[in-house]
């Protein structure tokens, strides 16, 4: 049974977390280093471990100039709310994070996860951890790191931030045979490692925190410990400006936004069909972010919206600001920031279950099923259509996202870290 935290959202605090000293080990900034940052404002952050970042006190105004290109240069943030003393860091390991990026193929994209992760959680095993009581690592780099703290017989709990090795290539594999030549088939070896690794993951741990209902279910589809799963909503950690109430174009071409890794995984091949099945008479549709489809695909897709590529994030504000709805029709995620950002923005958002969303459907935008095209199509006609709707379910966006602040989820996580038994 998955023991759910979603109405501790607005609760008091942790009642009790019993001295914890928590050690995080997190490679990369994942949502800006919400988790960290949560934990010590919780005042129980013992150190937190990363590869590069820029820790401010001061906040990105503060920070020189110099260390703001670091950060973009590498796809980091910078690391506000933390004391520069508790921050342990191994610049070299970036590089590897780099590679991570920049790779077109998931054979070189898994391979370099793979060696990032566990050289990092060698790393993190082989330091100083001071007073630390308790370990929270993330799914498929911290094996090690696990494994040290059962040896020290210290708490241990696992972030599953999306969706299992094993569940994402069974669904991949099955959307490579429907749209074929869309991407190259990843050799098996290498997902599996780092299944395993998560798999490791999951016996070690006292406690699994999922983003979302849909990660925590996907942890029981693929065989793992249901019991130890924890749904925890994330918060919003970068909240984006509402445009104000949006023009009114009664009749003219909906906006469409789509923003997040032009992939397989992202659904963006339904989104496609949608747009085929409703017209371009009737929609306008923009694609940001990095394409990793083949060039064909791409030129596919390309015939039908506009692909922005990757942009910096003052000018994805923009977009939310242009667009009259978000869409992403996910296959296999965690719990998606940029549906917490569209709401923030005030957005419906057109999306699936699958993407672990709080999203409610026929209040802030839709839920379709998963690979249904003329859902999204029936949903973009009738936003279209309706103007009035429109705002209305934009309003409810912008109330929404204020539910789910970071504060909020501070205070969520507090409690079921309070609840959770050795």
């Amino acid at each position: 049974m998955i023991r759910k935290s979603q109405d501790d959202v607005h609760a008091a605090g942790p009642e009790n977390l019993g001295g914890m000293r928590v050690l995080v080990a997190m490679l990369g900034a994942r949502r800006a280093y919400l988790v960290p940052r949560a934990l010590e404002r919780l005042g129980i952050l013992e150190l937190l471990f990363t590869d590069l970042a820029v820790v401010s006190a001061r906040g990105a105004r503060g920070t020189p100039r110099s260390a703001r290109w670091t950060t973009r240069l590498l796809g980091r943030r910078l690391i506000t709310g933390i004391p520069r003393r508790k921050v342990r860091q191994f610049p070299l390991l970036a590089a590897r994070a780099l590679v991570c990026r920049l790779a077109r193929s998931p054979d070189a994209r898994q391979w370099a996860v793979w060696k990032s992760n566990q050289a990092f959680a060698r790393r993190v095993s082989a330091a100083d951890w001071e007073r630390a009581t308790a370990v929270y690592g993330f799914n498929s780099a911290c094996r090690e790191v696990l494994e040290t703290a059962a040896a020290r017989n210290l708490f241990r709990i696992v972030d599953q931030i999306c969706v299992p090795w094993s569940v994402e290539e069974e669904i991949l594999a099955e959307e490579r045979r429907v749209w074929r030549g869309w991407e190259p088939e990843p050799r098996r070896e290498f997902w599996k490692r780092l299944a395993d690794r998560e798999r490791r993951e999951w016996e070690l741990a006292h406690a699994i925190i999922c983003g979302s209902e849909s990660v925590a279910r996907s942890v029981a589809s693929a065989g793992g410990p249901a019991d130890k799963c924890r749904v925890v909503p994330y918060g919003i950690c970068r909240p984006v400006a509402p445009a104000g109430e949006r023009p009114r174009r009664e009749g003219g071409r909906l906006r469409v936004l789509f923003v997040g890794t032009v992939e397989l995984r992202k659904g963006i091949q339904y989104l496609l069909d949608a747009v085929r099945q409703v017209g371009r008479q009737a929609l306008d549709v923009r694609v940001v972010g990095p394409v990793r489809v083949s060039r064909r695909a791409a030129a596919e897709l390309a015939r039908w919206v506009c692909l922005t590529g990757a942009l910096p994030r003052p000018a994805v504000d923009r977009q939310y600001a242009w667009a009259d709805v978000l869409a992403l029709p996910s296959l296999a995620e965690g719990s998606a920031n940029v549906c917490f950002e569209a709401l923030s923005a005030g957005l419906p958002v057109i999306t699936t279950r699958e993407t672990g969303s709080v999203v409610r459907d026929g209040l802030e935008g839709f839920i379709v099923p998963a690979r249904n095209a003329r859902a999204i199509a029936e949903r973009l006609v009738r936003l279209q259509q309706a103007p009035e709707e429109r705002r209305r379910m934009g309003r409810s966006a912008r109330a929404r996202a204020g539910q789910f602040t970071e504060e909020a989820y501070c205070r969520a996580l507090g409690r079921a870290l309070a609840r959770i038994e050795m």
